[in-house]
């Protein structure tokens, strides 16, 4: 994610070498899923917030990369676009309150991920969870 992509055209290798990696990818989700104990354990819930970076006027701001090397947020990922981020939440134990601990952290992450994106001139909304 988060990556130039410059090419617009692909030859039939391209697509035999996308052909072996979603393979390869789907093998391994295969023998993940196939696995004795998966899925056992307690019961968690997870959750990434999708955001966007906006101007002062609320138009894209294309700062993804500064803001995240400034967040300096194991947690913060890049997305789609220059103006995108991710943050992959914490999962929580059913027993711990999973949606108020999860709004907890979605407070506390935007309180400083805003203060960065404002030093680039920027705002964060949040646009999906």
């Amino acid at each position: 994610m988060g990556i130039e992509i410059s090419q617009i055209e692909f030859a039939a290798e391209d697509y035999t070498a996308f052909r072996g990696r979603l393979e390869d990818n789907l093998s391994a989700l295969g023998a993940m899923l196939s696995r004795q104990d998966f899925g056992k354990g307690p019961a968690s819930l997870g959750a990434e917030l999708e955001m966007y970076i906006v101007d002062r006027d609320g138009n894209p701001l294309y700062a993804n990369q500064e803001i995240l090397e400034q967040a300096a947020d194991p947690q913060l990922t890049l997305e789609l676009n220059r103006y995108n981020l991710e943050y992959n939440l914490t999962p929580y134990n059913c027993d711990q309150q999973p949606f108020h601990s999860t709004e907890r952290e979605i407070t506390s992450k935007l309180s400083g991920l805003r203060k960065v994106a404002a030093d680039h001139g920027g705002r964060i909304v949040p646009i999906g969870i």
